[in-house]
């Protein structure tokens, strides 16, 4: 998976994962990490999955947390944005700002 991964990004791409910035392209030209607290990321996937009760919700993604902090190797995002409370809008213009900054910083 890893070879077909970084085949698919050899040309440049946004790509999203757990490990994409520390396995797969650990030399991206940004890493992003969109952090929400776990009560936000709860509601969220309860809204996406209709029938789905928060308090199981919630439970899940303790346990995968608990999971990913012992298995996934660290992260080592360029920019770390807290989506609590904030709408696609507005963190599509942190992340595109700061794409912008990096490109005007590479030759």
């Amino acid at each position: 998976m890893l070879d077909e991964q970084r085949r698919l990004g050899q040309d440049g791409a946004v790509m999203e994962g757990r490990d994409i910035g520390s396995a797969v392209f650990p030399d991206a030209t940004l890493r992003v990490l969109l952090e929400a607290g776990s009560g936000e990321r709860a509601a969220r996937r309860a809204l996406e999955r209709e029938t789905a009760e928060l308090r199981e919700v919630e439970r899940s993604i303790a346990r995968r947390d608990e999971l990913d902090a012992r298995n996934v190797p660290p992260l080592e995002p360029d920019l770390e944005v807290d989506t609590t409370r904030k709408d696609a809008d507005a963190v599509f213009e942190l992340v595109l700002a700061a794409v912008r900054a990096r490109l005007e910083e590479t030759p």
